[in-house]
């Protein structure tokens, strides 16, 4: 399930903040699923394996993948209200969850 992005070059990065500390690759793709394909997950951690309160989601339909940003942005996910943005970080995934 884990494969490296780095070959997805038409996929749009979306950042996903304020997330909880508790979320999973899975809680984040079923989220952004109901907006339209997902090809991939990423959630970074620190040295302990928790965390860090952000992620990315990887969209290939550029409509779907803004239509998720103005619908998710602001929105209370797990116990937090969300930030949804795309991404400006231009560096590659570590790990990707793909569906």
């Amino acid at each position: 399930m884990h494969v490296n992005a780095r070959h997805k070059t038409n996929n749009m990065k979306i950042f996903v903040g304020n997330l909880d500390s508790d979320t999973s690759e899975y809680q984040l793709y079923n989220l952004f699923a109901e907006y339209g394909t997902v090809s991939g997950i990423s959630l970074p951690r620190d040295k302990e394996h928790q965390l860090r309160g952000f992620g990315y989601v990887l969209m290939p339909i550029k409509a779907e993948a803004e239509n998720a940003i103005r619908n998710l942005n602001k929105k209370m996910f797990g116990q937090q209200y969300i930030s949804v943005s795309e991404s400006m970080h231009v560096g590659q995934f570590s790990e990707t969850l793909v569906m």
